[in-house]
C-alpha cells in the first residue's frame, strides 16, 4: 500500500476522523524542515511550537484549555509551547465535532483527541527510537522531548521532524497511564486567560479588512412584519454613509438553527457608530402581519387548549403502569417564560463575499451548519465558503444560530466589500430568538393506604422537545409534549441546558410535592427512589462507555446533604431545597439555603456536588457549575421576556436585568471522584436551580411557587 493512500484511507475517533494526508512530506534532511502535521488537531512547528486546532467553539466556557490538557498528555507536549487556533468549519475534518452545544466539546472529543495526540507520539518515539538504536519500548515523550531510558539522552520534538515522516502508526495504540498524568486532572489557568484581561484577545468583534465597512440594520419589531415602505432621506445626508439596503425576510426552516431573519433596512457606513447613528434617523413604515395583535396571553390560552388533545405515548421505558388501583391523584402545573441569551458580546460578524468566494469571521457554535448555510443561501459550492470560527463573549446557545451570519454575507454581497455587522445590545434582547415558553404538568398516582404508584407527566412547548432521562425508580407514563400551533410569534433559540430547564423545573418541584403529600422528608424520598432504580432500558446503546445509572445521581445527593449540613427543618431562619439532575451523563445535586422576612427572598448558599466521571480541569468544572447557578437564578428571579402587540417589551439590561454580584450566595462545589468517561459541566448545574430555591422556599414559609419568575414572595 502506497503511504499516501495508507495516511488518507485510515480513521480513528469517533465520525470517521481521519488522518492527514499532510503527514509525509517530500525531501530530505538536508532541505528547510518543514511542519509537521500528523493530524487534523495538530500541526507540530520547525521551533518547537505545537498548533492545537481546536474543533470547538471557544464563547468563554474554556473547553479549549480542557482539551489542550488532554493533547498535552497524550502527546507529552510542554504546556508553554502549545498554541490554540480555533478550527475553521469543516466537515471533511472534524465530522460530528464542531457543534458547540449540549455540554458535549470534552465527551465527544475525549476518546478521538486523545487517540490523535498518541499516534502522534508513537510516531515520534519511533524516529527517535531509530535514531539512537534502541527500543521504542525503552523511549517516553515528555516536557516536548522524547527521553531514552536505556542511554538518559533526550531529543527535541522539533529535532525529529525530518525523521517522523518515515513513522507509520501502529493500529493499536497505547494511551499513557493515569499516573502519568501532568495536566489531566490539574485546575490549569485558561491559555488565553491573560490576553483576555488585557484586551488583547482577538473576537469577530475586533476583526478588521482592508476596505471594511459596518452596517446597522433596524429589524421589523413583530415577527413575521415586513417593510411596507421607508425614507432614508436624512441617513444619507449623514457622513459616511455609503449605502442604504432593504433586507428581505428568510423565514425559519424546519431545522430552526438557519434561517429566521427579520426584515428590515440596513445602514452601510465606514464606521459602527455613523451606522447606527444613522439608522436612528431612517423613516419605517411596517406591515406588522398576523403576530401584530398577539401577546404571551394567546399563547397561554392555546396552551390550555392543547391540553384536551394530548395522548399517553405508547411503549417505551417505564410507560407500563403498574395495574393496582389509583385511589389518588395530586397534580400540579409548572410554567416558564420567554427568556433571552443576553450574551455579554452582542452578535456580531464579518463577511466578505467576493462573487466566486464567502469568507467569513465569527463567534460562532456551528461553524460547520454555518458553512452549509452559507453556500445554500449564495449559491457557491461547499469548498467556496470559509468560516473563520473566532472567541466570543457568551453563546449560551444563541449563537448556534445562523441568522446573524446570513445577514453579514446578504449586505456583503450588495457591494462586494468586507462587511462588518454589529447587533446593538438593544437588538439582542428586543429583535432576537428566545428560549420559549413552556407548561409542565405532574401527577402522581397513590393506591390504598397512600402507596406511592408513580407519575405522569406532559409539556407543552413552542419548540418540539426530547426529554431528558428519568432515573427515579417508580413507573412514569410520558406523554407527548405538544407544540404551539402559535411558535412563530417569537423565533425560538436554544438556551442554556435548552428544555431540560422546564422539565426540571417541573420535576423536581414535583418531588418536593409528593414528598410532603406522602409526609417524608424530600432528599430521604429522592434517596428511597434512587436507591434501587433500574434504568438500564434507558441506555440505547449497551456497548456505548456512557451508561445511566441512578446510584450515581443517588451518591451526589448523599454528598451534598453532608456538605451542605442539611436539615429538614428550618435552622436559624434558614431552610433547605433540595434538586438532583441528570443531564448528558453529568449528575449534579444542588442544596439551596435560604431565608424569607417580610416577603424579601435572600440566597444565602448553594452547595453543589457534580459527578461528570473524569475531570479534566477542576477549577473550571467549578466554575461552570457557578455560573449555572448564577444563570439559574437570574432566570427564576430577575425577570422575562414579555410580548405585547406582537413586540418584544424589553430592550436592555435596565428591563432585563441579570443577577448582580451583590446577590450572588455563597456557592460551595464539590466534585467526585470518577473513573467513569469525562462528561460535560456547561448545562447539567442550571436545570435544578430553580427547583431548590423554590422548594427552599416552601420549607421556609409554606408557600408553593409554581411559575417563573418569582419577582415577590406573596
Amino acid at each position: 500500500m502506497e503511504r499516501r493512500f495508507f495516511l488518507k484511507s485510515t480513521s480513528f475517533g469517533a465520525g470517521g476522523l481521519l488522518i492527514s494526508s499532510c503527514i509525509g512530506f517530500m525531501g530530505c534532511e538536508t532541505e528547510p524542515v518543514e511542519p509537521w502535521e500528523p493530524n487534523f488537531f495538530l500541526r507540530i512547528m520547525p521551533d518547537g511550537t505545537v498548533e492545537f486546532s481546536c474543533p470547538q467553539s471557544e464563547i468563554g466556557q474554556g473547553t479549549s484549555t480542557g482539551l489542550t490538557q488532554i493533547l498535552a498528555d497524550e502527546l507529552g507536549a510542554d504546556w508553554d509551547k502549545i498554541k490554540i487556533q480555533l478550527a475553521d468549519g469543516s466537515f471533511e475534518k472534524f465530522p460530528g465535532t464542531q457543534g458547540t452545544g449540549g455540554s458535549n466539546g470534552i465527551r465527544k472529543l475525549w476518546e478521538p483527541l486523545r487517540k490523535a495526540a498518541a499516534m502522534a507520539r508513537e510516531m515520534l518515539i519511533l524516529a527517535a527510537s531509530k535514531k539512537w538504536d534502541v527500543l521504542p519500548v525503552d523511549c517516553y515523550a515528555k516536557d516536548g522531548f522524547v527521553h531514552s531510558t536505556k542511554t538518559q539522552l533526550k531529543i527535541a520534538f522539533e529535532e525529529l521532524l525530518s525523521l517522523v515522516k518515515d513513522e507509520y502508526p501502529s493500529e493499536d495504540i497505547a494511551y499513557k497511564k493515569e499516573s502519568d498524568y501532568q495536566y489531566i486532572g490539574k485546575s490549569i489557568s485558561g491559555h488565553k486567560n491573560k490576553k483576555i484581561v488585557t484586551g488583547s484577545l482577538e473576537y469577530s468583534m475586533d476583526v478588521t479588512l482592508p476596505n471594511m465597512i459596518y452596517a446597522r440594520i433596524v429589524r421589523c419589531p413583530v415577527f413575521g412584519g415586513v417593510v411596507k415602505h421607508f425614507n432614508a432621506d436624512a441617513a444619507k445626508k449623514m457622513p459616511g454613509v455609503i449605502k442604504i439596503v432593504q433586507i428581505e425576510p428568510i423565514p425559519v426552516f424546519e431545522n430552526d438553527f438557519v434561517g429566521g431573519v427579520r426584515s428590515g433596512i440596513a445602514v452601510l457606513a465606514d464606521s459602527s457608530w455613523r451606522a447606527i447613528k444613522a439608522s436612528e434617523l431612517l423613516e419605517i413604515t411596517w406591515d406588522y402581519g398576523a403576530n401584530a395583535s398577539l401577546d404571551e396571553n394567546a399563547i397561554y390560552n392555546e396552551f390550555e387548549e392543547n391540553e384536551k388533545a394530548v395522548k399517553p405515548i405508547e411503549g417505551g421505558a417505564f410507560s407500563d403502569f403498574p395495574n393496582a388501583p389509583i385511589e389518588e391523584t395530586i397534580s400540579a402545573r409548572y410554567t416558564i417564560p420567554y427568556q433571552a441569551n443576553a450574551c455579554m458580546e452582542p452578535l456580531n460578524s464579518v463577511a466578505f463575499h467576493k462573487g466566486y468566494e464567502v469568507e467569513v469571521w465569527a463567534g460562532t457554535q456551528s461553524p460547520q451548519m454555518t458553512r452549509e448555510r452559507i453556500a445554500e443561501l449564495t449559491g457557491l459550492p461547499l469548498a467556496s465558503v470559509i468560516i473563520h470560527n473566532k472567541f466570543a463573549g457568551g453563546g449560551f446557545g444563541r449563537r448556534f444560530f445562523t441568522d446573524f451570519v446570513e445577514e453579514a454575507v446578504i449586505l456583503s454581497g450588495k457591494v462586494r466589500r468586507p462587511v462588518k455587522l454589529i447587533w446593538t445590545r438593544e437588538d439582542t434582547i428586543s429583535v432576537s430568538k428566545y428560549h420559549p415558553y413552556a407548561v409542565e404538568y405532574w401527577s402522581a398516582h397513590l393506591g390504598k393506604n397512600n402507596i406511592f404508584l408513580g407519575f405522569s407527566n406532559k409539556g407543552y412547548f413552542t419548540r418540539a422537545s426530547n426529554y431528558p432521562s428519568y432515573l427515579y425508580g417508580k413507573p412514569i407514563r410520558f406523554h407527548e409534549s405538544i407544540q404551539n400551533s402559535a411558535k412563530q410569534l417569537l423565533p425560538r433559540a436554544s438556551w442554556r441546558s435548552v428544555m431540560a430547564y422546564p422539565w426540571g423545573f417541573g420535576m423536581e418541584s414535583f418531588m418536593d410535592e409528593v414528598a410532603h403529600k406522602l409526609g417524608k422528608d424530600p432528599l430521604a424520598f429522592r434517596l428511597e427512589l434512587l436507591g434501587g432504580a433500574d434504568v438500564s432500558s434507558l441506555n440505547r446503546n449497551p456497548e456505548s462507555p456512557y451508561q445511566l445509572e441512578a446510584i450515581r445521581l443517588r451518591k451526589t445527593l448523599e454528598t451534598a446533604s453532608q456538605k451542605s449540613g442539611y436539615t429538614k427543618t428550618t435552622k436559624e431562619g434558614r431552610a433547605f431545597g433540595v434538586s438532583a439532575i441528570m443531564y448528558n451523563y453529568s449528575y449534579c445535586a444542588h442544596i439551596a439555603e435560604v431565608s424569607v422576612k417580610e416577603g424579601q427572598l435572600k440566597v444565602h448558599k448553594f452547595t453543589s456536588v457534580v459527578d461528570c466521571g473524569k475531570v479534566i480541569n477542576p477549577s473550571q468544572v467549578k466554575s461552570q457549575i457557578e455560573g449555572s447557578i448564577v444563570w439559574g437564578l437570574t432566570a427564576l428571579l430577575k425577570g422575562c421576556i414579555t410580548v405585547k402587540e406582537g413586540r418584544v417589551e424589553q430592550s436592555n439590561f435596565h428591563d432585563y436585568p441579570l443577577l448582580r454580584y451583590s446577590e450572588t450566595p455563597e456557592i460551595e462545589v464539590h466534585l467526585m471522584a470518577s473513573d467513569h468517561m469525562p462528561t460535560g459541566v456547561g448545562e447539567p448545574g442550571v436545570p435544578g436551580v430553580a427547583p431548590a430555591v423554590l422548594n427552599a422556599i416552601y420549607n421556609a414559609t409554606g408557600i408553593r411557587l409554581r411559575d417563573a419568575p418569582v419577582l415577590e414572595i406573596p
